[in-house]
């Protein structure tokens, strides 16, 4: 079966990518590929499952052993001489050679095989889950730094509603009641402004940590990005679902290593049924066993050399094998089922993700149109101020409306961007897998 593969992807091939307006996210991607500790992990597990693989097929090959014995002795023949001292030396050295084990070593080796084949794709999938959890991260760090400006803002109009009604109390305008209720605002404007840093700094470890790297400062991180290509990104997104469902059974990663999955288990229980077989092997060595009496000449040398064919047979083993054989039955049965739901998850995932994307898209537009509304709203209100019409007060109301029209846009921009990453990772088709090294089978 073949590997999955990947092209490398123009603008024009790929539907839009925070990545594409940020360069500073496609340098931190490119750095998460280097040095991210789920890349580390991945890279060393991938490390022993070729390791594995060369254990595998070391065992169709000849192996040497032995054994040694050296021992001082009092031996005693009930003879008029009584016990007499001495040492024994005993030895055997062999080689054998795998000749007929009824097909499990070429069955082993080739669930070695297929193991290396779906750590290959778990690289493959790690690339691209990678990918998409920095995406995913880096936006909500800009979405959290957003939102500092959002909560010093409204902390900065709560203090001056403090201000106000301390000032009016002074001047018998207003109640003590009033002042309460705005120092209360007041106290609230500092618990966000301190919950908005809390919220940067957690976000900021989190992908430092996904990263490998340092956390970012706030200084170091744009408070913006732009909106997705969505009215562009509708025909590519169309054209990519298309193709994927096209065949009817589609395929990705996940497939392929659940099909593979079947593959070891029916092995497996091919050679569980064996286990009561009796195993060939062709053996050749030698062997010898010498005793030195210090006190007789009755000295003992016996030296062997041998060749053959040996035969390794249970018999007899308790029912052991009987029990191994429903157990290693019912795992297949099991990857048979896993396999099927596999198939019938992937297909409802994508057509759920395509509705999610158009959804995503639709409401883009409609907050877009809202947000160009606050805009226009705070720049009226400041023109009234000019005119005497508004005041100062007014005007950060209207600029704090705008900031949280500013943080919808920003939340459903990256919930878009995370919807079309999502269908890249299904469909294998995110052009970061140019930089996957050796994923071809």
């Amino acid at each position: 079966m073949a590997a999955v593969t990947c092209s490398v992807f123009s603008k024009t091939h790929h539907p839009s990518l925070p990545e594409d307006s940020l360069p500073e996210l496609q340098k931190i991607i490119n750095e998460a590929l280097d040095v991210s500790p789920r890349m580390m992990i991945r890279r060393a597990d991938a490390a022993a499952t070729l390791a594995n693989l060369d254990g595998a097929k070391s065992s169709r090959w000849p192996r040497v052993g032995g054994w040694a014995s050296y021992y001082r002795v009092e031996d005693d023949r009930n003879d008029p001489l009584g016990s007499r001292p001495g040492t024994t030396l005993n030895y055997r050295v062999s080689i054998d050679q795998p000749a007929y084990h009824w097909g499990n070593i070429s069955r082993n080796i080739r669930n070695a095989e297929i193991r290396s084949l779906i750590d290959s794709n778990q690289t493959r999938l790690a690339y691209l889950n990678l990918a998409r959890d920095v995406r995913l991260q880096y936006l909500n760090l800009i979405r959290a730094r957003r939102g500092i400006d959002r909560a010093e803002l409204g902390l900065k109009i709560n203090e001056a509603g403090l201000r106000r009604a301390l000032q009016q109390r002074e001047q018998d305008q207003g109640s003590e009641a009033e002042v309460i209720a705005a120092r209360l605002m007041q106290q609230r404007g500092q618990l966000a402004a301190a919950e908005a840093e809390d919220w940067f700094l957690r976000e900021s470890r989190v992908l430092a940590r996904l990263v490998g790297s340092e956390p970012l400062a706030a200084d170091d991180v744009p408070d913006w990005f732009s909106v997705p290509d969505f009215v562009d990104d509708a025909p590519i997104v169309i054209s990519l679902m298309a193709s994927f469902l096209a065949a009817g059974d589609p395929e990705n990663s996940e497939i392929i290593n659940a099909q593979r999955e079947l593959e070891i288990a029916q092995n497996n229980h091919k050679n569980t049924k064996t286990a009561l077989r009796p195993f060939f092997d062709v053996t050749a060595g030698i062997s010898q066993q010498d005793q030195d009496f210090s006190l007789s000449a009755n000295d003992y040398n016996f030296r062997q050399l041998f060749a053959g064919v040996s035969v390794r047979w249970t018999l007899w083993d308790s029912f052991a094998t009987k029990a191994r054989v429903r157990s290693s039955l019912a795992n297949l049965r099991a990857a048979e089922v896993r396999l099927q739901e596999t198939q019938h998850r992937l297909i409802d995932n994508a057509d759920d993700l395509g509705r999610l994307i158009k959804r995503d898209a639709m409401r883009i537009s409609i907050v877009e149109s809202e947000l160009e509304s606050a805009r226009g709203h705070l720049d009226y209100t400041l023109d009234l101020r000019e005119r005497g019409e508004a005041s100062e007060s007014d005007v950060l109301n209207s600029e704090y409306a705008l900031q949280q029209k500013i943080e919808e846009a920003l939340f459903v921009r990256t919930s878009y961007w995370n919807r079309i990453s999502d269908l890249l990772v299904m469909i294998e088709m995110d052009p970061i897998l140019a930089q996957v090294p050796n994923t071809a089978e």
